[in-house]
């Protein structure tokens, strides 16, 4: 099974579709709440702030995967 190389477009993209996801959802969780105010509905938006951690997370692999695509080609140019 062959390693999947880094690829910085793809990983940009997909950041960029998690974080329109994200915005999205607390979007529509936010104003169904405000429409059909309830105790359930607060419970329900406080937790939804949790998830604007989750962009933040994917960055940050995204950061780490273009480190360890940046030590493939050291150890490539330490062969040369």
């Amino acid at each position: 099974m062959s390693k999947k190389k880094f690829d910085p477009f793809d990983a940009v993209m997909k950041q960029g579709t998690l974080i329109a996801g994200t915005i999205g959802a607390v979007g529509i969780t936010g104003k169904l709440s405000q429409q059909l105010p309830s105790a359930t509905g607060t419970k329900i938006m406080g937790s939804m702030d949790t998830m604007k951690v989750i962009p933040t997370v994917h960055a940050a692999s995204i950061g780490f995967g273009a480190l360890g695509s940046l030590k493939e080609i050291e150890k490539k140019a330490r062969k040369r």
